[in-house]
């Protein structure tokens, strides 16, 4: 598979399962996964505003109280896209941030000599 078709999900795999190529993949990685950022913060914003539309739905149709509001609203699916798009935002945030510390340790085991 060329490293251009290679999917956010299949990189976060690799890395769990710790199949961790050469520093130039592991950059391209790195490339792919910082584009993905603003798809997946737009996406997460689009489920916010699902979600806060949804809220106002439901404080609307009755006499509740913000808190009641809030348990009501837990319990739609908007609220569980918007949760989820979060997570993957978190995600992938963390695999950038595991990709640049491993690739920080392969460059210094390279200028090191040790992977020799």
């Amino acid at each position: 598979m060329t490293i251009e078709k290679i999917g956010v999900n299949e990189i976060i795999n690799k890395l769990k399962k710790g199949e961790l190529e050469n520093p130039g993949i592991l950059a391209d990685y790195l490339v792919i996964l910082s584009a993905s950022l603003y798809t997946a913060g737009t996406f997460e914003l689009d489920m916010e505003i699902n979600y806060s539309k949804k809220w106002e739905e439901i404080k609307l149709s009755g006499e509740m109280t913000d808190k009641l509001t809030d348990a009501k609203a837990k319990q739609i699916v908007e609220y569980r896209d918007w949760k989820k798009a979060q997570i993957a935002n978190k995600t992938i945030l963390n695999c950038i941030q595991s990709l640049k510390k491993k690739l920080t340790n392969m460059n210094e085991e390279f200028k090191s000599g040790q992977n020799y």
